[in-house]
């Protein structure tokens, strides 16, 4: 189970350089997510298979506003991930926030190179996420009583 506010590119298509579409608002305050307890994070291609770009930077950015335009900071990064391995059902980008930013808002950027045509993700954070997301059949029903 994901906690809907940490999902934040849910089926998100772009293809060109792009954040995601929702933030993480830490509050006022401004806190270092992820200092207290591990704060992990993942992205899925979802819907279809990227199509025509060269390559797909990931990052995980924090920032000052809820956009995450202003002054945005690179928390996490993979390297260049190629078209090849940006395929339906792909899992390109996870791993654990480093800890090392005090900011309000917190979400990804994509970073594009080339002309896309398709591809979406959906993006999150969290803790405990499991290497695979289909442990129950698929198409099953839960009933609530």
């Amino acid at each position: 189970m994901l906690d809907n506010e940490l999902v934040l590119s849910d089926n998100q298509s772009f293809t060109a350089t792009a954040v995601s579409t929702d933030s993480y608002d830490a509050g006022e305050q401004a806190i270092n997510l992820g200092a207290g307890e591990t704060i992990e994070y993942a992205v899925h291609v979802v819907g279809a298979d990227f199509a025509d770009l060269t390559s797909v930077q990931f990052q995980v950015i924090a920032a000052d506003n809820a956009a995450l335009t202003t002054n945005p900071v690179v928390i996490e990064e993979s390297a260049a991930v190629l078209l090849a391995d940006l395929k339906l059902g792909a899992r390109p980008f996870r791993g654990k926030l480093n800890p090392s930013v005090k900011k309000r808002f917190y979400g990804f950027k994509y970073v594009v190179v080339g002309t896309g045509t398709a591809g979406a993700v959906t993006s999150f954070m969290g803790q405990g996420i499991p290497d695979n997301d289909d442990y129950y059949n698929k198409n099953y029903s839960v009933h609530i009583n």
